[in-house]
């Protein structure tokens, strides 16, 4: 019982510099993203693009997001060329770690995405797909309130022959007010 006590008493006295840190902080930001995509076990680059970001920290361990990505590019060495974008919108769940140049926040990352594709195949093709999707990430804001963020995302996308996993790796540098 005394060592869950201490042991308490250490969390809390370890926590107590993270919690009274600034929170209830919005964000904004924006930057590059990069997204693959497997297939029937073959992995291929799907693109790149650019990503812009919305935040706000509930409190410094949750905080909530919305993205928005496009990125463009051509299937291997065919003349297939796409455009995909991915609307985002989820929370983020981190444990803050203080330092004296500022916050360094490992993360893992839950919400629901849209993604819609238009492509030059068979004379044009579109669709569009609903999902849930997840991710981790690690975001260092600095004493200035200067933010990086690096996120890495898995949702599964379905169309209407194949269900395919794709991932989105975004760099984003940002402001946080």
């Amino acid at each position: 019982m005394r060592r869950n006590i201490l042991l308490l008493a250490i969390i809390t006295a370890v926590s107590a510099p993270v919690v009274a840190s600034e929170s209830n902080a919005f964000r904004l930001g924006v930057g590059y993203s990069e997204t693959d995509i497997e297939v029937l076990s073959n992995s291929d680059d799907y693109g790149t693009g650019f990503k812009v970001e919305l935040g706000y920290d509930v409190n410094p361990y949750v905080g909530i997001k919305l993205s928005y990505e496009q990125n463009e590019g051509d299937i291997g060495s065919t003349n297939v060329s796409y455009e995909g974008s991915t609307v985002k919108g989820g929370f983020d769940l981190g444990y803050p770690v203080e330092s004296p140049i500022g916050v360094f926040k490992p993360y893992v990352t839950l919400g629901f995405s849209g993604y819609s594709e238009e492509s030059n195949l068979l004379g044009g093709s579109r669709f569009s797909s609903s999902q849930f999707y997840y991710g981790i990430g690690a975001r260092y804001t600095s004493s200035v309130n200067v933010y990086l963020d690096l996120s890495y995302d898995l949702f599964e996308v379905e169309d209407a022959v194949l269900s395919y996993d794709m991932t989105q790796l975004a760099f984003t540098v940002g402001y946080q007010f």
